[in-house]
């Protein structure tokens, strides 16, 4: 069974911190960029680190 098609999970929110990380989504820039021309696959795996990198952000410094 095909995977089904990730979303973007684009905030609209910006902004990369101090690490590279955007604040919004969670994803480096080269995530950004590639994000595009990624296969499904890779888009779900950069999904998962995004959250990873998401949750570990503190909201007062935007920073890990």
């Amino acid at each position: 069974m095909r995977q089904p098609e990730p979303c973007s999970p684009c905030r609209q929110l910006c902004r990369l911190n101090r690490a590279g990380v955007c604040i919004g989504c969670g994803r480096t820039a080269p995530e950004i960029r590639d994000w595009l021309s990624l296969d499904v696959q890779a888009r779900w795996s950069v999904l998962r680190r995004a959250s990873e990198r998401r949750s570990k952000l503190d909201p007062r410094t935007d920073d890990a």
